[in-house]
């Protein structure tokens, strides 16, 4: 049961992965370079990581959710910081 926990844990290098894919290369080697600030600072990076993924189009909280495997709810939240910081804007979503 202990054992478990350590072989289920989620891929390090998956939101770099998903910033390549979606040709936001230099914040993918970011990430990759500097680990333990995702660590550190996971929900700023995660916002970070949305905000690449919704570069290219608008923001739309259902794709950036199947693209990271993670709940709409987590993903609202953070549209509502980007509004917040002024890094999204409410009319256009872009």
């Amino acid at each position: 049961m202990d054992l478990k926990r350590a072989f289920s844990q989620e891929d390090v290098n998956r939101p770099a992965q998903v910033l390549w894919e979606m040709s936001q290369y230099r914040l993918a080697i970011a990430m990759l370079h500097e680990p333990d600030l995702e660590r550190h600072q996971g929900s700023q990076w995660r916002l970070l990581l949305m905000l690449g993924l919704a570069s290219r189009s608008r923001w739309e909280d259902s794709r950036i959710a199947s693209v990271l495997g993670i709940p709409v709810g987590d993903v609202a939240q953070q549209r509502f910081e980007a509004y917040r910081l002024n890094m999204l804007d409410t009319q256009t979503i872009r």
